[in-house]
């Protein structure tokens, strides 16, 4: 499989709520860059800390993706996607452009480095 490939599987299988095994195409030393303008902000290592980033988030908002592109850049597969977040307390929704920076490194994701758009529509989702 190419890079391309790893990454495009891996977002099915997340999309597909099969996270046991999107799990395995983590490296066990992975490491997930949030923004610190959002509230679950910071560096996760691991795949249990990369586990653990989505069962805080998911405890609060209700995530999909609405549209995806993945481009391959050499080193990095970059992932275009417009993300909806949902608050589970208001059911509010918030549409937005969000980039991931993906790096493979032996057949395993190794670093995913996300950028939001509007990182406080996010935040603000998780406040109400």
């Amino acid at each position: 499989m190419t890079d391309l490939d790893i990454v495009r599987h891996y977002y099915d299988l997340m999309g597909q709520d099969r996270f046991e095994e999107a799990n395995e195409m983590l490296a066990a030393d992975v490491v997930l860059h949030e923004t610190p303008d959002v509230p679950f902000g910071g560096d996760y290592h691991g795949i249990e800390g990369v586990s653990g980033l989505f069962g805080k988030v998911t405890q609060v908002l209700d995530l999909s993706i609405a549209k995806i592109d993945l481009l391959d850049a050499g080193d990095t597969i970059v992932v275009c996607l417009v993300a909806c977040f949902k608050s589970q307390a208001t059911g509010e929704v918030v549409n937005m452009q969000v980039v991931e920076l993906i790096r493979v490194r032996n057949g395993k994701i190794a670093e995913i480095d996300i950028y939001y758009k509007k990182p406080s529509a996010v935040a603000a989702l998780w406040h109400k």
